[in-house]
C-alpha cells in the first residue's frame, strides 16, 4: 500500500491532475475512499480553492457520507467558500433559484401534480376512460429525463419504447400548462428545467461554468440523459472532470439510466481510464460467485476483474432450500439465532429481497422470535398503504360505525370523493346521531352530495353491505351447523373483486415494479390472511404486532436490517441473506431486462463481507392461496451455488 493506505491504482487516480478521467471501480474497492483523497489532495497539496470543486452523487445518503469523510480530513464543506458536495437535484435547485424563469416556483413536496394529472385525465379533463395514470406519469417523467418537452413529445415514443397514443402527448401538454399555472416544480423538473435554463441562457451558463474548475461525479453509471447533459455543461471549460462508477451495478435503467454514457466516456471525452479492481470487502468465495454471475452479462460492458485481497475464512456460500416463504423466514431466523449464540451481534445480519412484499413473513418471524429488526428505507408490511386499505375494509365490515375506516375505504379506490363531501356527510351524521356508513345508505345522501359523488358513495355502500351480509350469514350458519365462518382471506378477495381495487392500483397508483409491487403486497395479504379463522382474529393480531413494534421503536440500535436490494447499493454487511432466489422473483417475472436483474443479483452478492446465504423457496402462493412450484433462480447456477443439486 502507498501513501494514506492507497494502492497503486488508487494513488494514480488521486494524482490525476487535469483533463477528463474515469475511475471504473468494482464493488468493495474503496471508491469513496479514493474520491475523498483525490479531492483532499487538490485542496491541501495543490491549493485549489474548495469553492472551485463540485462533487455530485445520486442520493442524500451518499452525499452525506462523502461530506462527512471530507470533513474528517479537514476539508471545508460548510462555509460560503467551502466546496460543494450535493445530489444532482440539490445542485439543480440552486441553479433554478439563481435567476431562472422558475426561481420563484415551489417544489411540489405534496405530490400535487400527481393528483392534478388524475383530474386532467378524468371526466373534468380529457375524459380518458381507462387511462393508466402511472404510464402517463411515467411517460412525462421519461420525456423530461430525455430532455423532450411537450412540444416535441410526439417524437418520444420510439425513444422510450412506449406504445403510440396521441393522448399521451396531449396529457403532457396539459400537465405542463397546469404545473406552470400553479407555479410548481417536480422532482423530474429540477433536472429538466435546469438543463433547459443553462442551454437557453448564455449568461447563466457562463456564470455556472466559471463557478467550478474541478467536477467529480459519483455513481456515474446511473446517469440519465438530463444528468449527463448537466455534467457536460458544468464541466465545459473546467480543468478536470472525474467520473466514478461501475456499469455492473447499474440497476436504474427503468428510471432512464443509460450504460452507453459509461461505455462511450473514454472515446467521447478522450479520457484517461483507471480500473480499480482490488476488492477489500468480501471473502474470496463470495467474489468468485459474483464474478461468475456477472460474466454472463453483455460482453461489451466495461472490462474489470473483481480481485479478492482477503484470505478465505473457510465459510462456503450456502443455499437454504425452503418449502415456502414461511419456511424461508424460519430458516433465516434460526440461522441468525445460531450465529448470535456464537457471538455475533444482531446488526451483523442483513436480509435483502427483490420486492417489498417479501418482508411480511420475515417481519412476523422476527417479532415471534423477539429479534430486534428494522425495515430500512421502507414501511413495515402492515403499515403499507394498500395493506392499510384492506384492513380498513375489514374493520368497516366488522363494525360499520367505524368512521375512520369509512373515510379511508370510500377513497380507495379513488371515487372523486373530496374533503367537502366528507365534511358534509360528517355534519349530517352528527345532526342525526348516526355513522358515516348510515348516511351513505340513507336517502339524505342525494341532498348533501352532488349526484355523481352521491351515486359513487351509494354504490360503495352497497358493495360493503353485500359483503357484510355474507359475513353475517356465514356466522349464522356456523352457529347452526358448526362450520367455519367466512374467513378474512375470502372477505378480502370479495372486496378486491367488488371494488376492482387491484386494477386501480395498477393503473391509477402504479406498481413500482422495479423495487416494490403494491399488487404483490395485496396478494401476499390474501395469502397471509388465510392463516386466520375470523376477521377479528386477524385484526387483533395486526394490532398486537404493531403494538410490539411501537414499543421497540427507537430503543434498539443493534438490530437485524431488512431492505430491498436497490436500497442496499453502496452498503456492506458481515452476513447477508438474499431471500427469494426463485425464478420469477429474482429475476422478476415482470422484467424486460434480464441483464439488469443479473446486476441486481451481483449487487446483492457483493454486499456480503464474511458470510453469504441464498434462500430458495420451492413454492409460492397466488392471490387465491393456491400454491405453485417455482424453479431456483438461474443466477444460483451461474454463481455455482447449486452445485449439489
Amino acid at each position: 500500500m502507498g501513501k494514506n493506505g492507497l494502492n497503486e491504482v488508487q494513488q494514480a487516480v488521486v494524482d490525476h491532475d487535469d483533463g477528463p478521467a474515469a475511475m471504473f471501480a468494482v464493488a468493495g474497492s474503496g471508491k469513496t475512499f479514493t474520491v475523498v483523497n483525490y479531492i483532499a489532495r487538490k485542496i491541501q497539496e495543490q491549493n485549489i480553492e474548495p469553492r472551485k470543486i463540485l462533487a455530485t452523487t445520486f442520493t442524500r445518503d451518499a452525499a452525506r457520507e462523502m461530506n462527512d469523510r471530507l470533513k474528517s480530513m479537514g476539508v471545508d464543506t460548510d462555509s460560503r467558500d467551502g466546496m460543494r458536495v450535493g445530489t444532482f437535484h440539490s445542485v439543480c435547485l440552486e441553479i433554478l433559484r439563481d435567476g431562472s424563469p422558475w426561481e420563484s416556483c415551489e417544489v411540489d413536496a405534496k405530490d400535487t401534480m400527481r393528483l392534478q394529472l388524475k383530474i386532467l385525465l378524468g371526466y373534468q379533463g380529457m375524459d380518458w376512460k381507462g387511462a393508466d395514470v402511472t404510464n402517463v406519469n411515467s411517460f412525462i417523467g421519461r420525456c423530461k429525463n430525455e430532455m423532450i418537452g411537450p412540444e416535441d413529445a410526439h417524437t418520444a415514443f420510439e425513444i422510450l419504447g412506449m406504445r403510440v397514443d396521441p393522448r399521451y402527448v396531449e396529457a403532457y401538454r396539459r400537465y405542463e400548462a397546469e404545473r406552470e399555472t400553479r407555479g410548481l416544480i417536480t422532482f423530474d423538473d429540477m433536472l429538466y428545467l435546469s438543463v433547459r435554463h443553462l442551454r437557453e441562457d448564455a449568461a447563466a451558463r457562463d456564470r455556472w461554468q466559471s463557478r467550478f474548475d474541478h467536477v467529480v461525479v459519483d455513481e456515474f453509471q446511473d446517469s440519465n440523459t438530463a444528468q449527463y447533459e448537466l455534467v457536460k455543461i458544468l464541466s465545459t471549460g473546467s480543468k478536470s472532470l472525474l467520473v466514478v462508477g461501475d456499469d455492473d451495478q447499474l440497476v436504474y435503467s427503468w428510471r432512464g439510466s443509460k450504460s452507453e454514457y459509461t461505455l462511450n466516456f473514454e472515446q467521447e471525452h478522450g479520457a484517461k481510464i483507471y480500473r480499480v479492481e482490488k476488492n477489500y470487502r468480501s471473502a474470496p468465495e463470495i467474489l468468485a460467485a459474483a464474478n461468475r454471475v456477472i460474466a454472463n452479462n453483455d460482453p461489451n460492458r466495461v472490462k474489470k476483474e473483481n480481485v479478492a485481497t482477503r484470505e478465505s475464512n473457510g465459510e462456503k456460500i450456502r443455499v437454504f432450500h425452503c418449502e415456502n416463504t414461511d419456511d424461508e423466514a424460519d430458516q433465516i431466523v434460526a440461522d441468525i439465532l445460531e450465529r448470535k449464540e456464537g457471538g455475533s451481534e444482531w446488526k451483523d445480519h442483513t436480509i435483502l429481497y427483490r420486492t417489498n412484499a417479501q418482508s411480511r413473513a420475515l417481519e412476523e418471524k422476527m417479532i415471534s422470535a423477539k429479534i430486534p429488526h428494522v425495515v430500512v428505507g421502507g414501511v413495515g408490511f402492515w403499515r403499507r398503504r394498500e395493506i392499510a386499505d384492506m384492513l380498513a375494509y375489514l374493520k368497516l365490515i366488522e363494525d360499520s360505525s367505524d368512521d375512520e375506516a369509512f373515510k379511508r375505504c370510500v377513497r380507495a379506490p379513488f371515487r372523486y370523493i373530496g374533503k367537502v363531501t366528507i365534511e358534509a356527510m360528517e355534519n349530517e351524521a352528527s345532526r342525526s346521531g348516526t355513522s358515516l356508513f348510515d348516511v351513505a345508505e340513507s336517502a339524505s345522501l342525494i341532498r348533501i352530495a352532488r349526484s355523481r359523488q352521491a351515486d359513487s358513495i351509494a354504490l360503495f355502500a352497497q358493495q360493503v353491505r353485500r359483503i357484510k351480509d355474507e359475513v353475517e350469514e356465514s356466522r349464522q350458519v356456523k352457529k347452526e351447523l358448526d362450520v367455519d365462518e367466512m374467513g378474512p382471506s375470502t372477505v378480502i378477495s370479495r372486496v378486491l373483486q367488488a371494488t376492482q381495487y387491484l386494477d386501480w392500483i395498477e393503473k391509477d397508483e402504479g406498481s413500482d415494479s422495479a423495487e416494490n409491487s403494491r399488487t404483490a403486497n395485496v396478494k401476499e395479504l390474501v395469502r397471509t390472511a388465510d392463516r386466520f379463522s375470523t376477521i377479528r382474529e386477524l385484526l387483533d393480531y395486526v394490532e398486537e404486532t404493531e403494538r410490539q413494534k411501537r414499543k421497540k421503536k427507537g430503543e434498539e440500535v443493534d438490530a437485524v436490517r431488512l431492505m430491498t436490494i436497490h436500497k442496499s447499493k453502496g452498503l456492506e454487511f458481515p452476513v447477508v441473506y438474499v431471500a427469494g432466489c426463485s425464478d420469477g422473483i429474482l429475476p422478476h417475472a415482470m422484467t424486460v431486462d434480464e441483464q439488469e436483474e443479473r446486476r441486481l443479483f451481483y449487487v446483492a452478492t457483493t454486499r456480503a463481507r464474511d458470510s453469504l446465504i441464498y434462500t430458495w423457496p420451492r413454492t409460492f402462493a397466488r392471490a387465491n392461496g393456491e400454491q405453485y412450484d417455482v424453479e431456483p433462480s438461474p443466477f444460483l447456477f451461474e454463481a455455482g451455488a447449486m452445485v449439489d443439486e
